[in-house]
């Protein structure tokens, strides 16, 4: 629960809900002056609007996913392993069928792995799940489905973090310097990700899917948009999150 709070509250509409409380709490138990308190909720109001802007949110977009670059030796190695990050699934729908369980993200994820079969390249898939069902396990059939066959594919069911996924690849493969993996996630993600199994040990090339940006189109950019407000939420999330891997030693610093 506290988790499901804590989510809620990172974001801009529960910033500016919280904003909007504390700014209630000031005026009516602490007895600010009606001024300070009209300041405060002109500035909530003003950054929930900026947070909402095309223009920013793509703009923030921008920097997050282009803040990584391969290295030089990724533009002529031959990919032997290639590692799939889930990307969140419906746990409680009531079919099993894998597009209808998994979101865009693991969908995308999962068919830019396939790029790769022709190659050889053994791929794995990381994500754990509930009610038993996981992440891997339908990414897996989406795989299978497409004619990829079972001995080229390795499935972990128990990770559920971006940590979690690094120390499961690394207790099924040892991590070779010169041998580098293929890091497959969603572009906002990718920097973290990668950072996060170089932790490990591991050199990394990543192939990022599913971008966020798209270029803003001012004056109307200017304008709130919910999806602008989505980028956002995203955006900030993705900091806090980088923020929480650097302190606990998830990333290097």
């Amino acid at each position: 629960m506290l988790g499901i709070l804590f989510d809620w509250a990172i974001q801009p509409v529960g910033l500016l809900a919280l904003a909007m409380l504390v700014t209630l709490a000031s005026w009516f138990v602490a007895g600010l002056r009606p001024r300070f308190t009209f300041i405060l909720f002109l500035c909530t109001l003003a950054g929930f609007w900026a947070g909402s802007t095309p223009s920013l949110a793509n703009a923030l977009v921008l920097k997050l996913e282009h803040d990584r670059q391969n290295p030089a030796e990724c533009a002529t190695y031959e990919p032997t392993q290639i590692v799939v990050l889930g990307g969140g699934m419906d746990h409680y729908a009531v079919t099993n069928d894998p597009y209808e369980l998994l979101n865009q993200d693991s969908i995308l994820r999962t068919r830019r792995a396939l790029a790769y079969q022709a190659t050889g390249a053994h791929i794995f898939l990381l994500g754990g799940g509930v009610n038993s069902r996981s992440l891997a396990t339908s990414m897996a059939e989406l795989l299978h489905q497409a004619g990829v066959p079972p001995s080229q594919i390795t499935a972990e069911t128990k990770s559920r973090s971006t940590h979690e996924n690094a120390k499961a690849f690394s207790d099924l493969v040892a991590a070779k310097p010169d041998q580098p993996i293929t890091l497959i996630t969603s572009a906002l993600h990718i920097s973290r990700a990668a950072a996060t199994f170089e932790q490990d040990g591991f050199s990394v090339c990543h192939d990022a899917v599913d971008s966020l940006y798209s270029i803003p189109k001012p004056p109307v950019s200017l304008l709130p948009y919910l999806s602008g407000l989505n980028k956002s939420s995203a955006v900030f999330h993705e900091i806090i999150a980088r923020v929480v891997y650097r302190l606990k030693g998830y990333t290097g610093g």
